[in-house]
């Protein structure tokens, strides 16, 4: 009998091979080839899950957010409120190298669904974007029903700043060439809630 194939697990090791990668060599030196040398696999085997260096991409994009999300939600098991949205806004800065390559293949998204229009990636900024925003909606809700920020705040406009402020951040540091520290970054951060969500006195 043929061997089974559990092609999930593979789309995973794939994916978790391709962000490792990059992650040593940069984005300019993905292809098919040597994603194959990374994980053990035939190019063969590798074309059941992937055909072009897009969809390496892709794949490496899905590990990153797969990432980001286990870390966001243990963050979101330790605090509540005004402290969770600063944890989570903490979490998505390029303080460390795991977050920084993440960070680059977003920003290598960015720029291939505006040169090429590929409607897979714009769709997959627009699902993003709407997640990131609506973790951040729900935590500045939540600090409002504690009383930890006035009731009149608007959380959908307080929460696209939030993601415009470490948007701005990540292209500073990784596009523009900034070298903020990880403290100067969470800083940036503590500044903003403190000026723009006036947490009340004791929160």
């Amino acid at each position: 009998m043929p061997k089974k194939v559990d092609h999930d697990l593979r789309r995973r090791e794939l994916a978790k091979a391709t962000f490792g990668l990059i992650s040593k060599s940069g984005l300019s030196g993905l292809t098919l080839t040597k994603v194959a040398k990374e994980v053990g696999f035939s190019i063969g085997a590798i074309a059941h899950y992937a055909h072009t260096r897009d969809d390496l991409l892709l794949l490496a994009g899905d590990y990153a957010v797969d990432v980001g999300t286990a870390l966001a939600e243990q963050t979101l098991k330790k605090y509540k409120g005004v402290e969770a949205l600063r944890r989570l806004l903490y979490d998505t800065l390029p303080t460390t190298q795991l977050r920084s390559n993440a960070w680059l293949i977003w920003l290598d998204f960015c720029e291939r669904a505006n040169a090429k229009k590929d409607p897979r990636m714009r769709a997959i900024l627009l699902e993003r974007h709407k997640g990131y925003t609506k973790w951040f909606v729900d935590r500045i809700e939540s600090a409002k029903k504690a009383g930890e920020v006035s009731p009149d705040i608007d959380a959908a406009r307080m929460a696209q700043n939030a993601l415009a402020l470490v948007e701005g951040i990540g292209v500073m540091i990784l596009v523009r060439g900034h070298s903020f520290s990880a403290k100067a970054q969470r800083g940036m951060i503590d500044d903003w809630i403190a000026g723009m969500l006036r947490p009340m006195p004791g929160s």
